[in-house]
């Protein structure tokens, strides 16, 4: 019960950080669109500096940099067999591009905007251990949403380049964090952690002022009536991560794994599905309110569904 309303607490804090961001729109002090200026700032700024100031907390070894490297090979191969297994839930969308948003949508989460400020609330001064390894989470998250995501809602190929990857944001802060923290820059110059931290603590209220500028953009009425968006939320945020959980679960029984990497996939997994959704679907032209619809209508259910697998979760940690 006490894991359940920790949860609940954080997760309803952060919906309330919502609400300028919502009055902004609806007052007419901001249009909708202008989110995009705010999630460019998060996406380019923000999030490459909280992977930056989390990575310098790491007490960083050679072992550590190997399991990091194992992680992240794990996550890659769960993300691959989501991609699979996401094949059958879009078999009733008729157009390419909509079966390729669909399983987009119930295949990645908003770690950056969501998943790595919500666990620094919860586990940032009790296990530390869950951020770094959610910051791996997030760098190959971030590369393969891209990728991927690009592929599969546009149907081609061409879309899959080295240079997408080597240029993703969040792969070279978490570059650049590892060398940092491999000097000891915060023994030679301990300035260079606090300005990160400054800017790292920018992601949680302009990704919640994000929230709450799309909010206002679209009817409730709308959202509640698609049925599409219970039916990917429901796959988002409970089928998939019940399934990876339980198979992790039933492997930890014969070969234990960290908790703090059972916490960190769960999180990689649970949270709504990720926010660059629509900016791909606009790319491509295809399913544009949909993808906003499925991006709000899954946070919004998280709200629920987070607290609850946390809380069950922990029962078995």
């Amino acid at each position: 019960m006490q894991e359940f309303l920790i949860m609940l607490k954080n997760v309803i804090m952060f919906v309330l950080l919502a609400i300028p961001g919502y009055i902004a729109v609806k007052t007419k002090l901001f249009k909708s669109s202008d989110s995009t200026i705010l999630s460019k700032i998060v996406l380019y700024v923000a999030v490459p500096f909280f992977i930056i100031s989390s990575t310098l907390n790491i007490d960083l070894n050679g072992e550590k940099l190997v399991k990091f490297l194992v992680f992240a090979i794990i996550f890659v191969i769960i993300i691959f067999a989501l991609f699979f297994l996401s094949k059958p839930f879009a078999k009733d969308e008729k157009n390419a591009g909509e079966k390729g948003l669909l399983r987009f949508c119930i295949i990645f989460s908003n770690n950056g905007f969501l998943g790595l400020p919500l666990a620094e609330a919860i586990f940032g001064g009790s296990n530390p251990d869950v951020i770094a390894y959610l910051v791996v989470v997030n760098v190959v998250n971030n590369i393969l949403l891209i990728v991927m995501g690009s592929y599969m809602i546009s149907g081609e190929k061409k879309h899959i380049s080295a240079k997408g990857i080597l240029t993703s944001p969040v792969l070279i802060a978490f570059v650049i964090g590892i060398i940092l923290n491999l000097i000891d820059i915060n023994s030679l110059l301990p300035e260079v952690a606090i300005y990160s931290n400054y800017l790292k603590n920018l992601v949680t209220p302009l990704s919640m002022t994000i929230l709450g500028m799309n909010f206002a953009g679209i009817s409730i009425l709308k959202l509640f009536k698609n049925k599409k968006v219970y039916y990917v939320s429901i796959i988002k945020l409970l089928i998939f991560p019940i399934i990876v959980m339980s198979i992790l679960l039933i492997i930890n029984i014969f070969a234990p794994i960290e908790n703090s990497i059972l916490m960190a996939v769960f999180i990689g997994l649970a949270t709504p599905t990720a926010s660059l959704a629509t900016s791909l679907a606009d790319r491509f032209n295809v399913g544009i309110e949909n993808a906003t619809l499925f991006v709000l209508g899954s946070t919004l259910f998280s709200v629920v569904s987070l607290p609850i697998l946390y809380a069950l979760l922990s029962l078995f940690l």
